[in-house]
């Protein structure tokens, strides 16, 4: 978060420790409230520790005197919670403020493309204040030491999330002419059989990124283990252990996993030759499907599955 100056609300800037001692003896009582409720924090002890485990943390600066302070305590590389502390001189900088917290948010959305966290359902105005913002509400939990009703909350990046085939094959070059790509089968496939069904098995270490092969029919997939992005030309969708999804015909997706993942695929036929089923359920290039399957695929892909 860069240094800058608000004509209404003043100085925005990184966050010193300093801030946390006049954050906290003039924190506003709804937010001491949720402090002391949740796990017995003063006002003080909440400020610093919200600034000593954050990556990210900013304070607004209004005649001088910080008002508020607000960052983010990060969970993994791709998501953070979100914090926000204030005293009751926020309020001499009203609209402004919500005009400039929108742009905050897209700012840390930009480092961390998802941010959540709870709100305690007594404070009201930090409820209106995140609602305005386009917070989406999740389920209310009961939390803390007072055992109080809290809500879950998040802000998500709004990018598009769709790969262009043109898109794929690209990257599937450039991964290509990375040295020692693909060599010692990095990747071996693990092969199980019942009546009609072809079960296929791959097991993707925390950290890689992987491109598929074409698909020329639908089938079911299983997340049996881990954590994996797939990006597509249908769209982005995070799956987790005991997820599934249905392969459209013609797919090609890209993945990368973010724990040790095991992907499983499971295939209608009565094939059990491998190269053989290679041959029937995967092409090289879309341009090798025929016409056929390219209208099978078309017609698919009008109705979801």
């Amino acid at each position: 978060m860069m240094t800058y100056q608000d004509p209404i609300i003043g100085t925005i800037r990184p966050s010193e420790r300093k801030d946390c001692v006049h954050i906290g003896f003039n924190m506003r009582e709804q937010d001491a409230m949720e402090m002391w409720s949740y796990d017995r924090s003063t006002p003080i002890e909440a400020a610093f520790n919200s600034f000593d485990k954050s990556i990210i943390s900013t304070t607004i600066l209004h005649n001088e005197k910080p008002v508020a302070m607000f960052g983010v305590m990060p969970r993994d590389f791709s998501s953070g919670f979100l914090w926000m502390l204030t005293t009751d001189g926020i309020k001499d900088i009203g609209r402004p403020f919500v005009r400039n917290c929108k742009k905050w948010i897209d700012d840390l959305l930009e480092v961390y493309p998802t941010l959540y966290g709870y709100v305690d359902l007594r404070n009201s105005e930090s409820f209106r204040w995140l609602t305005f913002l386009g917070a989406t509400w999740g389920p209310v939990e009961t939390m803390g030491i007072d055992n109080m009703s809290f809500r879950h909350f998040s802000f998500t990046k709004n990018v598009p999330n769709v790969l262009a085939r043109q898109d794929i094959d690209n990257l599937e070059s450039m991964i290509k002419k990375i040295p020692g790509h693909g060599e010692d089968d990095c990747l071996p496939l693990k092969h199980s059989f019942a009546e009609g069904m072809y079960v296929r098995e791959i097991f993707i270490p925390k950290g890689m990124l992987v491109v598929g092969k074409i698909h020329k029919k639908s089938n079911p997939v299983f997340v049996m283990k881990g954590d994996i992005s797939i990006f597509s030309e249908e769209g982005s969708k995070r799956f987790k252990s005991g997820d599934y999804l249905i392969s459209k015909p013609g797919s090609k997706r890209v993945g990368y996993a973010h724990e040790d993942t095991i992907w499983v695929e499971v295939f209608a036929t009565h094939e059990t030759d491998l190269e053989k089923l290679e041959s029937e359920l995967i092409a090289k290039t879309f341009d090798e499907l025929t016409h056929d399957e390219q209208h099978f695929i078309y017609e698919v892909s009008q109705c979801p599955l």
